[in-house]
């Protein structure tokens, strides 16, 4: 067994001062406001955004797949939406998906072509 030389040290806890959650971020709350002010969604639009803001929490990850796997299947069209792909864009600039997570996204949106569609405002810099 490895032991510090120091046993204090294994039952010392460091202070820290709690500096908020994302949620708390002004800068991040008027990006999502700005982004849903000048570009409105759809409802199907946005239950394909809410579904892939549920895939960054485990418990609703599974659901949010199949549901997003039924959605390709009867109405493609939304992902070929350059609105519903800013949004998509914002949530993955913003919160940490998993590598998987973030590759099915893209591969949601495979069939998007760009053109004109996306809207040249930058909503968040980090």
């Amino acid at each position: 067994m490895c032991l510090p030389k120091n046993p204090q040290t294994l039952f010392n806890i460091n202070s820290y001062e709690y500096e908020g959650t994302i949620s708390d971020d002004e800068r991040i709350n008027a990006a999502f406001d700005a982004l849903k002010k000048d570009v409105q969604l759809t409802e199907g639009e946005k239950d394909v955004v809410k579904n892939v803001s549920n895939l960054l929490n485990s418990v609703y990850e599974m659901q949010a797949i199949n549901d997003l796997r039924r959605k390709t299947e009867s109405m493609p069209e939304l992902f070929t939406s350059a609105n519903v792909f800013e949004h998509v864009c914002l949530l993955l600039q913003i919160y940490r998906f998993r590598p998987k997570a973030r590759k099915f996204v893209f591969n949601l949106f495979e069939t998007l072509l760009f053109g004109n569609d996306i809207h040249t405002k930058v909503y968040y810099n980090l």
